[in-house]
């Protein structure tokens, strides 16, 4: 995978990054912060990827990569603001027993669509 996955913006344009006269601990939890994220990202991306047109929902990531929802929904939202993955137009049940939305890489061809 590409280095530019690590560059994605964790927080959008105004935060994530430390300030630069703040403590230097400040400044090495940003960038642990960011290498933990660009790891998360990757895997995410993978994941979905490996699925082809089956595709993942936030839900089956969770289970899958054993990481928390608002890891998995960050990360999956970076990639797709950042258009690598879309929306396939299906839905799947969660295990709370609410739909969810299938991602897919964009551009895979969604089958029975």
């Amino acid at each position: 995978m590409s280095d530019d996955w690590d560059q994605l913006p964790l927080f959008g344009p105004r935060r994530g990054l430390a300030r630069h006269d703040g403590p230097d601990t400040m400044q090495a939890a940003a960038d642990s912060q960011t290498e933990i994220s660009g790891h998360y990202r990757r895997l995410v991306f993978q994941t979905i990827t490996r699925a082809g047109s089956e595709g993942h929902t936030d839900d089956e990531l969770e289970v899958l990569l054993c990481l928390r929802h608002q890891s998995v929904s960050a990360r999956r939202r970076e990639l797709v603001v950042a258009e690598k993955l879309e929306d396939s137009g299906r839905r799947r049940t969660t295990r709370s027993g609410r739909t969810a939305i299938v991602w897919i890489v964009k551009g895979e061809p969604c089958e029975g669509l």
